[in-house]
This record gives C-alpha cells, sequence and structure tokens, in this order.
C-alpha cells in the first residue's frame, strides 16, 4: 500500500490496482501482537479478571469487525469484538 504506481507517482500501486482502500471495512492489525480481550459481566464471576491476555491471530472474514484471538492458558482459539 505505500509502494508508489509505476503509471502514476502521486498514487499508491494498491489504488492502481484495487481502488481506494477503506480502512473502516478492513481493519489491518499485527499478526501476534499481544491483546487484553474483555469478558462480559454476564459469562465471569464476580471476582475473576475483566480481560485475559490473548495473541491476535487474524480478523474473521464472514463477520464484521469481529477477530480471532489465541487463548495460551487454554491452547484455544476465541472470537470477539471487545
Amino acid at each position: 500500500m505505500l509502494q508508489t504506481s509505476i503509471q502514476d507517482k502521486t498514487k499508491s500501486a494498491y489504488f492502481t490496482l484495487k481502488g481506494l482502500f477503506n480502512f473502516n471495512q478492513t481493519p489491518l492489525y499485527i499478526m501476534g501482537t499481544k491483546a487484553l480481550v474483555y469478558i462480559d459481566p454476564e459469562v465471569r464471576a464476580s471476582w475473576e479478571p475483566h480481560a485475559l491476555d490473548m495473541f491476535y491471530v487474524e480478523r474473521c472474514k464472514k463477520h464484521y469487525m469481529l477477530l480471532e484471538f489465541w487463548i495460551n492458558k487454554t491452547q484455544n482459539y476465541r472470537t470477539t469484538g471487545t
């Protein structure tokens, strides 16, 4: 997305090939980033932590603004938006 186009130096190569990139539709995150994922109060016990340490894996392609995380403690994936 940062490389300039050969045809027009004022535009990016991505813009020349695919058009304007929509950051709201496709959020960009770095894979493996450590994150705190919020746990809903209806799901957790009253004295449990409000968030868990997880690692970002990828965004869910079929859902808008949902992300998939890897939990080291349980060795499992979790899909969440918060």
